[in-house]
């Protein structure tokens, strides 16, 4: 878990900040108070969003396109450890370890 999360502040749809906060609250509190009551911060720790984006349903856009959200570092290490597993079996299998009769 992250001691920090990364926050897009949002106000009409366009991205005006990008800060990091401790929770929701905080950067939640902070885009209102900011850009006034309207405004809202969304996690964007996985999202390489930027100021100027566009935000709607959900949805981060640049250009017209939709911004792709990036692997959380949990998914980058399980499928790491995934891919390690392999290279073992595969390398057990040429020096004559399992799966080679």
């Amino acid at each position: 878990m992250a001691a920090h999360r990364i926050y897009a502040q949002v106000d009409a749809g366009i991205v005006k900040n990008v800060m990091v906060c401790a929770d929701y609250e905080d950067a939640s509190y902070l885009s209102r108070a900011t850009y006034g009551d309207d405004a809202l911060a969304v996690d964007v720790t996985n999202i390489p969003c930027m100021i100027g984006d566009a935000y709607r349903d959900g949805t981060f856009y640049r250009d017209g396109k939709a911004v792709t959200p990036e692997a959380s570092t949990e998914a980058s290490i399980a499928d790491l450890k995934a891919g390690q597993n392999e290279i073992i079996l595969a390398l057990a299998a040429l020096i004559g370890g399992e799966g080679n009769e």
